[in-house]
Order: C-alpha cells, then sequence, then structure tokens
C-alpha cells in the first residue's frame, strides 16, 4: 500500500528533491512525482498498481497509463508497453518516452488523466473502455474553474533532433466551457526544420493555452543549435489568476517569458493526455513532475519558491 503524505489536499512539507525548501501546497489539487515509489512503481504489468499513477495531493484524480501492446490491440489499462521506461539516472529518477521503440500500433501508449470522455467504439483511441469521472463529480479536474484561477506545473526535457521533423506534446487537455463547446488546451514542444507552423517554432515551446496564438513560443532552456541532445530540465509554469486582461503568465526556470488573456470560462475536464505516444517519429520526453492547482494562480514569488525547492535536483 501507498504511502498518502497526507489526506486534506495538501502535500508534506518535504523538500521533494534537494532545494532545502518545500514547495507550495495551499490549493495542490494534483502532484505526482516520478521520482517517488509512492506514485509509480515503475514496474511494465498489467496489475492496478503497475498502471496507476498515484496523486500524491490527494486520494483521487490518479493517472492511467494505457497501453495497447495486449493481444487484442486495443487500449486498456496496463504499462506494457516498450515506450515507457522509468530512467533512475536523471532528474531524481523520472518516467521516459522512447518513441523508438514504437516498431507498431501495438506500441501505442498514453498517459491519462480520467475525465468525462470514455468511449466503446473505437479501440484504437487510448479513451477506449476507460473509466469517466463525470463532468458534475467535484473530482473532475476542471470542475468548477469557471473564471477563477488555476495553474498547471511541470519539469521536463526532450531530446531535440535537427535532422527529424518531429514534435511532443508535455501535455494536452481538453475542456467543456459553460458554452458547452469544445476548447482546447495545448503544450507542444517542437523542433523540425520545416515545421507545419513555422519554421521559427524550432526549439521552442508552443503555447497553445487560452489567449495564447500559436506564434507565441518560448525557448527551451538547453536546446542543441546543430545535431541532436538533450534540452535542461524545464520547469515551466502557466497561472491564470482570471479572465482579466493580460492577468495569466508563462514562466519558465524562474523567468517570466510571456503575459496574455486567458478569458476561458471552464467548466469541466473532457480529456487530460500527459503522455500520448502513437508514432516513432516523435520527441523523447523526460517527465519529472507535474502538478496542478485548482483555485489559485501562482504568484511569481510562489514560481520561485517551488523553483527553489527542487532546481537541485534538475540540475540547475
Amino acid at each position: 500500500m501507498r504511502n498518502h503524505f497526507l489526506r486534506a489536499g495538501r502535500v508534506a512539507n518535504l523538500p521533494s528533491g534537494g532545494g532545502g525548501s518545500s514547495i507550495v501546497d495551499t490549493d495542490l489539487y494534483v502532484h505526482y512525482d516520478f521520482s517517488s515509489t509512492d506514485c509509480w512503481n515503475r514496474t511494465n504489468g498489467t496489475n492496478t498498481d503497475d498502471y496507476t499513477i498515484h496523486n500524491l495531493a490527494n486520494d483521487y484524480n490518479d493517472a492511467l497509463i494505457r497501453s495497447r501492446t495486449g493481444t487484442s490491440d486495443a487500449y486498456r489499462d496496463a504499462s506494457d508497453s516498450p515506450c515507457i521506461d522509468f530512467n533512475s539516472s536523471d532528474g531524481g529518477g523520472c518516467l521516459e518516452t522512447i518513441p523508438s521503440n514504437n516498431s507498431s500500433d501495438s506500441d501505442d501508449c498514453a498517459i491519462r488523466i480520467p475525465g468525462s470522455y470514455s468511449q466503446t467504439t473505437i479501440p484504437s483511441a487510448p479513451s477506449y473502455n476507460q473509466t469517466a469521472v463525470s463532468a458534475t463529480d467535484t473530482n473532475n479536474l476542471m470542475n468548477g474553474v469557471g473564471t477563477g484561477a488555476y495553474t498547471l506545473e511541470s519539469w521536463v526535457k526532450v531530446y531535440l533532433d535537427h535532422s527529424q521533423d518531429a514534435s511532443a506534446s508535455v501535455f494536452t487537455c481538453t475542456s467543456r466551457p459553460s458554452s458547452g463547446s469544445n476548447n482546447i488546451y495545448n503544450w507542444i514542444l517542437a523542433y523540425a526544420p520545416g515545421y507545419d507552423f513555422d519554421t521559427n517554432r524550432a526549439n521552442k515551446f508552443n503555447v497553445l493555452f487560452g489567449g495564447f496564438s500559436p506564434t507565441e513560443v518560448v525557448s527551451i532552456s538547453g536546446a542543441p543549435s546543430s545535431g541532436a541532445a538533450w534540452s535542461d530540465w524545464n520547469h515551466i509554469v502557466y497561472s491564470r489568476n482570471s479572465t482579466s486582461t493580460n492577468d495569466t503568465k508563462v514562466y519558465v526556470n524562474n523567468s517570466l517569458v510571456a503575459t496574455n488573456t486567458d478569458n476561458n470560462d471552464v467548466d469541466y475536464m473532457f480529456e487530460f493526455n500527459l503522455v500520448y505516444l502513437t508514432v516513432a517519429n516523435r520527441v523523447p520526453e523526460r517527465h519529472g513532475i507535474f502538478r496542478f492547482y485548482r483555485g489559485k494562480a501562482l504568484t511569481s514569488s510562489e514560481v520561485t519558491t517551488n523553483w527553489n525547492a527542487q532546481k537541485s535536483r534538475f540540475g540547475h
């Protein structure tokens, strides 16, 4: 049985990685730390603890690893895809995607936080037969956010190859606004000499949240200028205080890199992919930390608190 740090929506007051100080835990709703066996047991298999990414902040919103490696070639809860592995030598321990191991459809995999969407007709989709969390359930990740505050935070690094036309996503979230139409939120990590949108997007984080247009780009720290190499670890924070003008901020490695407006009135979460890997021609990723604050926009000083708490773990 995993050790729940605590059960009232507040993470344990621990350094959590080398900086000597603790992270901000107020309104922390989801906290995944891939270095911790309390979060992920690092085993490839079909047992519940093998495919579950436990939320260290609460007893709900666990993420699920899904794979098509079974005999039916349909998605099911399992961590047996050869494209997902634990890397013990980087970032204090992290989850790594290995796209080069994707030799057929049966190697496809995803890591998903269950939302309101599940379907029974398309076995090749990661939503196939997935347990859903209804739109009205308080445990639905974006339930009740409305026009209010929230924060998404990630420690991630990517392998960028100048000879390869490829891209990857840190995470993708689809939510339903009050109007009832779809609203898609994306972080896209991209390197491609002839990338579909704009060649200037090479070695950039492309921000596709809210009022951030596809032309908003943020440099990936440590990205190679030629050849192929892993980037640095990048600490990314997307902090929305409200739907007011210029009240949404993006920080990378403790620096404010973009300010804009996210005026979406979010009703609930439809689906969320932390990892979605379906082809070999993708950017390898390493995920160390993912956090979600509901009802709270991290301030500049709080971003610094979280940065200081774990920067040494991630080589800064």
